[in-house]
């Protein structure tokens, strides 16, 4: 309990601010023992609501940082054969995380932001490029029954299962690198120039290739996206 509160507080003090949603080691729920942990992925499962769903899909990306990786290592094979599992939970999972789309509109048009007065004309790379990809990498994986958890190592081994292609894994793979980088590239300039960082750039600030190779990423993410759609609806519009 006491090292949760340190480390939480001294995340604060150099950059990373508290969770709102309290999704902190400081908070009971996501301070388990094994055991508690089994039960608890248990009753998310039963109960399939949207608190469930959330909670739940923050916690499948959990790791070993320090102590008994071994602990970690049965708690992750206990997750994966229960997902693997769960068919109707990977669905509502699914369902849950539908509006998540990626910010590209009609003819290769960027979608920016209209509502936020401090980021209008840009684009949230996080809500409208990374999340969409790892979410549904993620839940690709644990379909399948894939136990990793890093989403360029997910691509990976769905790539070697067959269950993605060659050409789908590498457009995948260079969609996260791409936006990632600038991601980065964006807060280390915020920083430097004394602004608070965020997950948002101008496409304006973007180089014609890069832009190119941005559209290219949200497309390639859009469609793993309708494979998911077509997969867990059976909708293929």
């Amino acid at each position: 309990i006491e090292l949760g509160y340190r480390v939480t507080r001294d995340l604060d003090a150099v950059g990373f601010p508290y969770c709102k949603g309290y999704v902190m080691a400081t908070n009971p729920l996501w301070r388990k023992t094994a055991t508690q942990w089994r039960a608890q992925l248990s009753g998310w499962l039963r109960r399939r609501s949207t608190v469930a769903l959330r909670l739940s899909d923050i916690f499948f990306d959990f790791r070993a940082c320090y102590g008994a990786p071994d602990l970690a290592a049965d708690l992750r094979a206990y997750v994966t054969d229960a997902l693997k599992s769960s068919p109707a939970f990977l669905e509502a999972l699914y369902l849950d995380g539908e509006e998540y789309g990626v910010a590209l509109g009609w003819f290769g048009r960027f979608i920016t932001e209209k509502s936020n007065p401090d980021h209008l004309g840009e684009i949230n790379l996080k809500h409208t490029g990374t999340l969409p990809l790892v979410q549904a990498t993620r839940l690709l994986a644990l379909r399948t029954g894939v136990s990793e958890i890093s989403t360029t190592m997910r691509l990976e081994k769905l790539h070697r299962a067959g269950v993605i292609d060659s050409d789908v894994h590498d457009y995948l793979i260079a969609a996260f690198g791409h936006i990632t980088r600038l991601l980065l590239r964006q807060q280390i300039a915020d920083f430097k120039a004394g602004k608070p960082t965020s997950n948002y750039l101008h496409p304006d600030t973007l180089r014609a290739r890069e832009r190119d190779a941005l559209v290219d990423s949200f497309r390639a993410i859009e469609g793993l996206r309708e494979r998911l759609r077509s997969d867990f609806t059976g909708d293929v519009f």
